[in-house]
């Protein structure tokens, strides 16, 4: 059997222990994502559920997420194109600045468009409400912001 030397075995421990923090934070990072979409949806549902929706309102709503649904896609495909572009720009080219520019207004024009089609949403979401779900929708929201810039304050009151 070979003699293995200190130094190696404290180099193998902690490549070996830096391996283990490194897959277990990606894991965790994982399911911090995949919990903030489920957190998301479930407000979404819960503020629907309070608003007290007809059968006849909710298979409107999702007729107005469905006609959206493949543009939004398209949107978030085009999005993760741009991002894996600059990724794989090279800083040292000689036209880097001007390829950046580019795609950074190009990355401007999907928000914009985004932007336009959540609102669009927004609207048609609205008419489909009566005045009384719209007020109370205005009401919970607002409950929402408050109890939100009270963790905000909280936390901040906390790292002093």
């Amino acid at each position: 059997m070979k003699n293995i030397s200190l130094k190696k075995v404290l180099i193998l421990i902690g490549l070996s222990s830096a391996l283990a923090f490194g897959s277990s934070n990606f894991a965790d990072n994982q399911d911090r994502q995949s919990q903030g979409k489920q957190r998301s949806g479930k407000m979404h549902k819960n503020l629907m559920q309070k608003l007290d929706l007809s059968v006849e309102q909710k298979a409107q709503m999702q007729v107005v997420r469905e006609s959206f649904k493949t543009q939004m896609t398209s949107l978030r495909e085009s999005s993760k194109n741009l991002r894996n572009q600059k990724k794989t720009l090279d800083a040292a080219s000689s036209d880097y600045v001007a390829q950046m520019q580019n795609l950074n207004a190009q990355g401007a024009e999907l928000q914009r468009q985004r932007a336009n089609i959540k609102s669009q949403i927004k609207h048609e979401n609205a008419l489909i409400l009566t005045s009384e779900q719209r007020a109370q929708l205005e009401t919970l929201k607002a409950q929402r912001q408050e109890k939100r810039s009270e963790r905000k304050e909280r936390r901040r009151n906390r790292d002093k």
